[in-house]
């Protein structure tokens, strides 16, 4: 080393340690979002589902308390209920507490449930005769899980409210674990699966007493199977017993619910999976021959009530073969109802089918409804796979099949003989009785088939965005069915409403006229000569709208104001001078029909729409040319007669249906051609007295003293109709 020059050290240069990343965080960077659905919809589902559980109130799921005999049926090892079927009287008197509709009846108190938890056993008190036949008819299947939650808690000796919850949570299990296997074992359309499932409607039927939880459930397994054994990398040939688990599938479902028509879904299986296509068809047929049979064994032994429910239908004047005889005899004309049908009920089935909960008296906002179908579409499209001709025929003709089946089946049970005259001289009705939420259970072929196209998103972070929209439509719902029950309302009161042209209008409270605003605006009739009427049709306690038409009356049955499958369609009158007078003419809650033809009265005092002479009271009260009215005029709890002749209104006060010196007889500040209106104006829960010039000039008794105040609400050429609503329509 040369002089003077200090020593020079090496550098030796380290490399820096790999930081190791913890193992668990390995794992959850390679899992992909798509796979963790199963996790993440128990994750999702259960709080959720719980919620939808305990929040409901009870017995407010569509036809529930039916549901609920069912399932204490089953509970006490009756599969096949007797016609007349013994259950405790604590269960009916909970159905009486908690009557359907309840929401629109008034707010739910602390004491509604405090008493039934606090008082006797379920079996305590006496056993009460039920027929029950609407829920009978369906296989004990279907109830399995709600009857076994019942069990556990008869076994308890609870009282009938904890029955009815330990029912719903055990659905729910039985719901959110075969929903799980589902989207565990689907190879494709997972996506579409998991937003099916948690969509308000599914996840509020799947938290009820209702075979809808098994049969949505049931049937979102079977169909995840067979892609599973059509599409999965794991099967190359089938093996026994997986034909075993997909027979016991196909049962399983079509006791919940019965349709054939998912055994087509088998086709999708290639044929070399099977061995042979002949090993294919005779797999297929064997399952079709195992559905078929065991439904035929089921109505075998099940005949009485099956008797029952045709005898309860002929009562309403249904004859389920007549009508079945005329689908065969005349299927174009039936088609094109149906098509009517689902032109004019389309909101309404899409509203039933993502979220119209309770009663179907809980609607989501038209925009969430929306934006949720759109979710479903382009959920359909992750995930998913380019289909064949052959598999895209196997699955249209199974939705296809699945939608001729369900409206041919309501088309027997709902439509009377007085429709089915008029749908053959060829007018167009529409078939009663469909909801939407009856095609929860074929949705997922839907959007496999729609998923078949070539539009197809393959983004990782759709799965994020489905779970976003899940999460965002249910924190939308649940407080709306919070709201619905358990939060206070203002006291009622009659306001004003406007009639032109199928346009009903309703004041919004300031007398603010304006025909094309949305506060209570909606469309309901509209052909020229129709009359409107208002009355609680369904003794709900909320008071709806109708259309009385030269003898047929149409009636907005649910109370949304809209043309859907609720409404209910009667025959009575029809005279040329009859004039449609409604009212509860026996103090039970409902608003039964009438006319008034003449000077006469013929009230429909039964309640079943049918004018029957010599069963129907007639009554001759006013003379021809008096306008007839309608009240409680001394709140005696039934509506009563009375008419305006010459400005003079004679009300029948002593309720005898007679022109006698006891009738009270009032004369109002009133002109030639006024309307006269009846209403409680102030919530004192006394009707008074009023008139309508004009269309648009309101005189209202206001405090009961025959003093008329005036507001100025509407234009020439309205007719004037009185509610209350609770809500806007």
């Amino acid at each position: 080393m040369p002089a003077g020059k200090p020593a020079q050290i090496p550098v030796v240069q380290s490399t820096p340690r790999p930081r190791v990343r913890p193992e668990w965080l390995t794992r959850l960077a390679a899992l992909s979002i798509a796979n963790a659905l199963p996790t993440i919809f128990l994750v999702i589902g259960i709080p959720i589902g719980l919620t939808y559980a305990l929040l409901l109130a009870p017995l407010q799921a569509p036809d529930e308390s039916a549901h609920f005999f069912r399932a204490y049926s089953v509970s006490t090892g009756r599969c096949v209920p007797p016609v007349s079927d013994s259950i405790p009287e604590s269960l009916h008197n909970l159905a009486r507490r908690f009557t359907g509709g309840f929401d629109a009846l008034r707010t739910i108190q602390f004491l509604d449930y405090w008493q039934p938890l606090t008082r006797h056993p379920y079996s305590a008190g006496t056993r009460l005769i039920t027929i029950n036949p609407a829920a009978n008819i369906n296989s004990c299947i279907g109830y399995a899980a709600a009857g076994a939650g019942v069990a556990a808690a008869r076994a308890l000796s609870q009282p009938a409210l904890v029955l009815m919850y330990c029912g719903r949570i055990a659905n729910l299990a039985f719901y959110l674990a075969f929903i799980y296997f589902a989207l565990k074992i689907a190879p494709i359309g997972r996506a579409g699966l998991f937003c099916l499932a948690l969509m308000p409607m599914a996840i509020h039927q799947g938290a009820s007493l209702s075979s809808d939880s098994l049969s949505i459930s049931s049937a979102f397994l079977y169909v995840a199977y067979v892609l599973y054994l059509a599409y999965g990398n794991r099967v190359t040939t089938i093996r026994v017993r997986q034909l075993l688990l997909l027979g016991a599938l196909a049962l399983f479902s079509s006791q919940c619910k019965l349709n054939p028509w998912l055994v087509l879904l088998t086709g999708l299986i290639p044929a070399a999976r099977f061995g042979s296509r002949t090993r294919k068809a005779v797999v297929i047929g064997l399952v079709l021959v195992l559905i078929l049979g065991a439904m035929l064994i089921w109505q075998h032994v099940d005949q009485p009530n099956a008797r029952m429910l045709e005898s309860t239908r002929t009562g309403r004047d249904i004859h389920m073969d007549r009508n079945l005889s005329f689908v065969r005899d005349h299927p174009l004309t039936y088609f094109r109802s149906l098509l009517y049908t689902c032109w004019v009920y389309g909101p309404f089935y899409t509203r039933s089918f993502v979220g119209q909960l309770g009663w179907l008296t809980i609607r989501l906002p038209d925009w969430l409804i929306a934006a949720y179908v759109a979710l479903l579409a382009l959920a359909a499209c992750t995930g998913s796979r380019r289909l064949s001709r052959t598999e895209r025929l196997v699955c249209f003709g199974t939705c296809l099949g699945t939608l001729i089946s369900i409206f041919v089946l309501l088309f027997s049970m709902e439509t009377t003989q007085a429709e089915l005259s008029q749908m053959a001289s060829g007018h167009l009705l529409w078939i009663q009785g469909v909801q939407g939420r009856y095609l929860i259970p074929i949705a997922p072929v839907f959007l496999v088939l729609l998923g078949s196209s070539r539009f197809r998103l393959r983004a990782p972070a759709w799965p994020l965005v489905c779970i976003a929209g899940v999460l965002l439509v249910n924190c939308i719902a649940l407080p709306r069915v919070y709201a619905s029950f358990y939060t206070p309302r203002a006291p009622l009161r009659n306001i004003a409403g406007l009639y032109s042209g199928g346009l009903w209008l309703q004041d919004p409270g300031g007398h603010e006229f304006a025909p094309d605003g949305a506060y209570g605006r909606c469309w309901f009739g509209g052909i020229p000569g129709d009359v409107p009427v208002t009355g609680d049709w369904s003794g709900d306690g909320k008071r709806k709208i109708g259309i009385y038409r030269k003898g047929l009356w149409i009636l907005d049955w649910a109370g949304d104001c809209e043309v859907t499958s609720a409404n209910r369609a009667f025959v009575f009158g029809g005279d040329k001078d009859d004039i449609p007078v409604v009212g509860d003419w026996t103090g039970d809650g409902r608003t039964k029909l009438g006319v008034y033809r003449r000077g006469l009265w013929i009230l429909d005092t039964n309640g079943n729409g049918k004018l029957e002479p010599g069963v129907d009271p007639v009554m001759r009260f006013g003379e021809p040319g008096d306008i007839p009215v309608v009240g409680d005029w001394h709140n005696t709890g039934k509506a009563k007669i009375g008419v305006v002749h010459a400005g003079t209104w004679i009300l029948d006060t002593n309720g005898d249906g007679k022109l006698d010196r006891q009738d009270e007889r009032i004369t109002l500040a009133s002109q030639p051609g006024d309307t006269p209106v009846v209403g409680d104006w102030n919530a004192t829960g006394t009707v008074k007295l009023g008139v309508v010039r004009d269309g648009s000039d309101w005189f209202l008794d206001w405090n009961g003293d025959y003093r008329l105040q005036e507001f100025r609400y509407g234009a020439k050429g309205y007719i004037p109709v009185v509610g209350p609503w609770r809500q806007p329509y």
